[in-house]
């Protein structure tokens, strides 16, 4: 069996980590820096460059797909954990209104986890 090789996605100025694929395989979230505060991000997959829509609102990391593809979860500022609804099934992806879960603080040390994958 042959190692597989990396590929970068985009380019950009700025830092963008942890990318996930959505469950049908059409748009990749990912962290970026872009803001100036981590933030999450989808782009359509795996044609990168025909968009680009911001998820979180101020400040958002640690993000997960919901299994149905229907929500992306994330940390805000004060590990609140947010869940924002999403469309991937078109052309584009739009983002509803944020939702606190529940305070995320209070279970783990959620800031010390290590970057485990960047975009590039």
């Amino acid at each position: 069996m042959r190692p597989s090789k990396s590929e970068t996605l985009f380019h950009t100025a700025f830092t963008e980590v942890f990318p996930e694929v959505s469950p049908n395989g059409r748009y990749i979230a990912y962290q970026s820096g872009e803001s100036g505060v981590p933030d999450v991000y989808v782009r359509p997959f795996p044609r990168v460059d025909q968009g680009v829509w911001k998820v979180s609102t101020e400040f958002g990391m640690r993000f997960a797909w919901a299994r149905n593809g229907r929500e992306l979860f994330y940390l805000d500022a004060s590990k609140t954990l947010i869940a924002v609804p999403v469309q991937t099934c078109g052309p584009t992806c739009s983002a509803g209104t944020p939702a606190k879960v529940f305070d995320a603080s209070k279970y783990s040390n959620l800031g010390s986890l290590p970057q485990l994958r960047s975009v590039a």
